[in-house]
């Protein structure tokens, strides 16, 4: 299928990330949804057992960077898809010619909440619907094996650039119907690596992100004329922003991620039980910008969208690895099992800003022990979008 053109079209939820290297574009950046993309393919591979370098760290994770020094012609499957050193990409991306916002300036919004010291900064984004050319570069390149990466992300987290900021929350129309599923993935995987000499060797990627280490929780829940009071002194400019860029959305994850870092009742979730210190925890789980070295946090919040007149969402999303790179003290399992159980208990607030009684679902999903990759997809696809599940505890 060389040459062959995939058009997928987005509705965004929350605003698409636009920006270039000096955040004054008012353009999607093939880049950001690029290197987006490539993050989810290969913690899908992973998932299923595939070995993927990781090429944006080199040797760090102890896992080097392809083409592979003993044998230059042998690549990874995610090189095979991606490209490498010496080695095309087989697709490429092209965003459609309306995806811009029509602002007549780029106008920030920093957000610093009450008795921080620092805080975030948002940009304006695209909220308009946007179309989304994969372009075949191989003939063996079916596009199942973009598609379905890129579903799980739209289904259950972002897509782009910033989504830790909570941009990127997209509906793709009609995804099933350009043959999106998990068997078309791996049969296109089949296809492509026919062509391809594979890397033999196996190093250990438990440092690196796999989709059986993640978990995800979409809340849905009724608004109050004074949802949005935990905003504080910056409600009203939060609310201006917004209306003057026409978004539905409304950017409450500085609000929660504040709340889940700092606020004693969202520390609870994750604070080792009896510690003196929990830094190496706090560090590890969100992140932190050091003078020599920096790491993003591994839990995501989207902004809050609207799915009806009274009826609002938002997501929570993590890559939380297991084993001998989680720090000491934290408990993988027992913060996840806490987190669940806030989202779904009634009490008085959820995420610090959420009344507990306006909660009217909450989709959990995580991959249990000994729930095998392909499973883990299967679910991530087949759970409907209005239906709040639960997942067996490990």
């Amino acid at each position: 299928m060389g040459g062959s053109i995939t058009r997928v079209t987005f509705v965004p939820r929350t605003p698409l990330w636009t920006g270039d290297i000096r955040r004054q574009s008012n353009e999607i950046k093939e880049t950001g949804l690029l290197g987006s993309l490539r993050w989810w393919t290969e913690a899908v591979l992973r998932a299923l057992g595939r070995y993927v370098c990781d090429p944006t760290h080199g040797n760090e994770a102890g896992v080097d960077p392809c083409p592979y020094k003993d044998h230059p012609d042998h690549y990874c499957i995610g090189c095979a898809i991606f490209g490498a050193t010496g080695r095309r990409r087989s697709f490429r991306l092209q965003v459609g010619q309306a995806a811009e916002w029509t602002g007549t300036a780029v106008v920030s919004l920093p957000i610093k909440p009450r008795d921080r010291t620092h805080g975030w900064t948002l940009q304006p984004g695209v909220s308009r619907d946007t179309t989304l050319e994969i372009i075949g570069l191989s003939p063996h390149f079916e596009p199942a094996v973009v598609l379905f990466p890129l579903t799980i992300a739209a289904r259950w987290a972002a897509i782009g650039a910033k989504t830790r900021l909570g941009y990127g929350v997209v509906e793709l129309l009609d995804p099933a119907d350009q043959g999106a599923g998990l068997e078309q993935f791996q049969e296109g995987l089949a296809k492509l690596t026919q062509h391809t000499l594979l890397r033999a060797d196996r190093p250990d990627q438990q440092a690196l992100p796999n989709l059986r280490d993640m978990f995800f929780a979409k809340v849905r829940f009724k608004i109050t004329d004074d949802w949005l009071s935990g905003l504080g002194g910056m409600r009203k400019k939060v609310l201006d922003w917004c209306h003057a860029h026409s978004y539905s959305a409304v950017p409450v994850t500085p609000l929660v991620k504040n709340w889940l870092r700092f606020e004693p009742e969202g520390k609870k979730l994750w604070s080792p039980p009896g510690a003196v210190s929990t830094g190496e925890v706090d560090k590890w789980l969100f992140g932190f910008a050091g003078s020599h070295k920096r790491q993003a946090g591994r839990i995501n919040v989207s902004w809050a969208y609207p799915l009806g007149k009274a009826l609002w969402e938002l997501r929570l999303w993590g890559w939380l690895p297991r084993g001998n790179t989680v720090p000491s003290g934290f408990n993988r399992q027992l913060f996840l099992n806490k987190l669940q159980t806030h989202l779904k208990s009634p009490q008085e607030s959820v995420l610090g800003f959420i009344p507990g009684g306006s909660i009217t679902g909450v989709d959990w999903q995580e991959c249990t022990e000994g729930l095998v990759g392909t499973h883990f997809l299967r679910q991530l696809m087949n759970v409907t979008q209005d239906t709040s599940t639960a997942v067996k505890e490990g």
